[in-house]
């Protein structure tokens, strides 16, 4: 399994105002994805405070390798230092399940 260097992109000043995207891949020995990772960080953008929010996908390939079995899914999202509403922290997991006719 290989791990690409991940993608990183900022706009603006992230200590006034501004944002940061960072995006990470893995794949298998037949370039197929493995994980996907996704992490944003605002500030300022939405009041005076920081959300770190994104999301997490685990790939699982069917018995012949170039079909998708499942994808689990975990978000989440965080305010920081946040006015209104209060700091908080969600995080949600789910699971998609592919069925192929033969």
């Amino acid at each position: 399994m290989s791990k690409n260097d991940p993608l990183c992109i900022r706009f603006g000043d992230i200590s006034k105002k501004g944002a940061t995207y960072t995006l990470a891949m893995q794949y298998d020995q037949l370039y197929n994805p493995s994980h996907k990772t996704l992490n944003v960080t605002q500030t300022g953008m939405q009041g005076t405070g920081t959300i770190n929010s994104g999301y997490d996908l685990t790939y699982a390939m069917a018995g012949n390798h170039q079909q998708i079995a499942s994808i689990v899914n975990t978000s989440y999202r965080d305010t920081q230092e946040w006015s209104i509403p209060p700091p908080t922290h969600t995080t949600v997991t789910s699971t998609k399940t592919y069925t192929y006719d033969s």
